[in-house]
């Protein structure tokens, strides 16, 4: 191949490595960093500008709600751990463990939208759900770490949840 069709890849992993490299970023999926950066570049703009560009796009679509970066393998890995637990105690609910919801909590504090449901957690889903029909299948759309709240929403176990 010839250097200046390798160039708009190497400008792309460069933009990419620019991008993730800076603290706010970091915990953004890669796949995403790099589908923007490289719509970016596709428009013409030149790598610093393509990097800004895409910075912009990704604080407002994801950053913004980041507070603290989550690493999401270890995230895994203790809810796993904490589930296990749960299971050899007491109780047949893993979800209703103090110490999984503690840590549920914990996990959903590192994101702007869930971390504002925390104070009112334990009353907001009760009285949501109260006032809707029997739902079967919820849709959660744009759903940063909501899914970790399903614990305290009053739904059947065999309501589908998409998110």
């Amino acid at each position: 191949m010839n250097s200046a069709a390798q160039q708009p890849d190497d400008q792309l992993d460069q933009a990419l490595a620019t991008i993730l490299s800076a603290r706010k970023y970091r915990s953004i999926h890669p796949g995403l960093a790099r589908d923007v950066a490289a719509a970016e570049l596709a428009k013409g703009r030149t790598l610093k500008e393509a990097v800004k560009a895409a910075k912009s796009q990704l604080h407002q679509s994801a950053a913004a709600y980041i507070r603290r970066n989550l690493n999401y393998d270890d995230a895994l890995h203790e809810l796993k751990t904490a589930v296990a637990a749960a299971k050899r105690g007491p109780g047949s609910d893993p979800s209703a463990d103090p110490s999984v919801r503690t840590l549920l909590r914990r996990l959903m504090a590192t994101h702007a939208s869930t971390h504002e449901r925390l104070p009112i957690l334990d009353v907001l889903y009760p009285q949501l759900f109260q006032r809707l029909p029997p739902v079967r299948s919820v849709l959660d759309i744009a759903c940063g770490v909501h899914p970790l709240a399903r614990p305290w929403m009053p739904l059947s176990p065999d309501v589908e949840y998409f998110a």
